[in-house]
């Protein structure tokens, strides 16, 4: 016997309530079925708001509802660049318009880069590199692509939508 099995010995039985576990050759019971969750409301009380039995309820008036503010758009995402399927994905497809960061990833075993389509903004990242491509976008709508012969062809595309 190793001295390793002999001090896995001695650790077991040391802890106390561990008990050694036995296959019965059975599998495990199910698990429990979830039911949901009876939810109820108190009954109305005195000052409760509830009006008087016998008489109309009293129509609510009209009442000014606030627009739900958005959310701020993001100005910097993270781009990945990949060749095993060809693609290009952004954390955000999304943005603010103005100045935009991309952080850009290459995970593929090719060198790509990071381009937008009608524009000269492109940014080379070898493979396993990273590298940043720092631009500003006005509102509209854009294609990120890798700009090396074929490869757009191959999928590596995505659209941008800035707003």
């Amino acid at each position: 016997m190793s001295w390793m099995a002999v001090l896995l010995a001695a650790t077991m039985a040391a802890v106390p309530g561990h008990h050694r576990v036995v296959r019965h050759g059975r599998l495990a019971k199910k698990a429990p079925v979830h039911r949901g969750v009876k939810v109820t409301r108190p009954a109305p009380g005195p000052g409760s708001g509830a009006h008087p039995p016998g008489e109309p309820a009293p129509t609510p008036g009209p009442s000014a509802t606030p627009a739900p503010t958005p959310a701020p758009l993001p100005s910097r995402t993270r781009v990945v660049l990949d060749d095993d399927p060809y693609k290009v994905q952004s954390a955000y497809l999304t943005m603010q318009a103005g100045p935009l960061e991309f952080n850009v990833v290459n995970v593929g075993m090719d060198d790509h880069n990071l381009s937008i389509k009608g524009r000269a903004d492109t940014e080379f990242v070898p493979a396993g590199g990273e590298s940043r491509l720092e631009v500003t976008l006005p509102a509209g709508t854009y294609r990120l692509y890798c700009s090396l012969p074929g490869h757009e062809a191959l999928g590596m595309w995505t659209t941008l939508v800035v707003r």
